[in-house]
């Protein structure tokens, strides 16, 4: 059980890692800690890691994460935010997710920063989809095999219902995950910035794309998203 904030926890974690404090990152890790990359690769325990952080910092010397906000659910953290692996370097955005146990971090994964791909290429229409192994398929089968199956009710498979075990990490961290791409791509924010961006913006062309965008996020709300 935390007794300090898992924001705080997570903050400080990182303090470390901009300070290249590897003892203070050593501490704040569980003894079971693990480290995900984004290409799903995880790096564990503790010890391994400690070692990984300080090749790391051998290697990049400069790099420091910037987290403009946090936000959390229950023990997890997520922060949206940006790297600079060198002074003067481009920012290079991804979502970091910290989980924190009795004051430490037990993960520590970063994920490509979907949100920024797409506003950096000016797509103007997205669809987020959870991934579904419908039965009979090549997908089914090998999950099937691998016991990650979690439901056989079919209304569920649905392209919005998690029905499978992701790998290194839980069903509700991937509905979650899809749900704040919808909320945070079609709300009305964005949806405007989007329409100013377009170089052949037309007051036609500006109402249709604000009113889709509403009606797109109201559908994905029908279906819980």
């Amino acid at each position: 059980m935390n007794k300090r904030d898992p924001k705080l926890i997570a903050l400080l974690f990182n303090e470390c890692i901009n300070n290249r404090d590897i003892q203070g990152l050593s501490n704040l890790m569980t003894e079971d800690h693990k480290f995900i990359d984004r290409q799903n690769e995880v790096t564990a325990p503790k010890e391994k890691m400690v070692e990984g952080w300080f090749e790391f910092f051998e290697s990049f010397p400069e790099y420091q994460n910037y987290f403009p906000k946090l936000e959390s659910k229950g023990d997890t953290v997520i922060i949206p935010g940006y790297a600079i692996w060198e002074i003067g370097g481009e920012k290079d955005h991804a979502i970091w997710v910290a989980r924190v146990e009795d004051d430490r971090v037990s993960e520590w994964r970063i994920f490509d920063d979907t949100l920024e791909f797409l506003y950096k290429n000016k797509i103007t229409t997205a669809t987020f989809n959870i991934l579904t192994p419908y039965p009979g398929t090549k997908l089914y089968h090998r999950l099937k095999q691998e016991g990650r199956i979690i439901s056989e009710d079919w209304s569920k498979y649905n392209l919005k219902d998690v029905v499978f075990q992701p790998k290194n990490m839980t069903k509700e961290e991937l509905y979650e995950g899809t749900k704040r791409l919808v909320n945070e791509f079609y709300s009305t924010t964005n949806s405007l910035k989007r329409s100013f961006r377009d170089d052949h913006i037309t007051p036609h062309r500006f109402v249709y794309s604000v009113t889709s965008d509403y009606s797109a996020k109201k559908l994905y709300n029908v279906f819980g998203l």
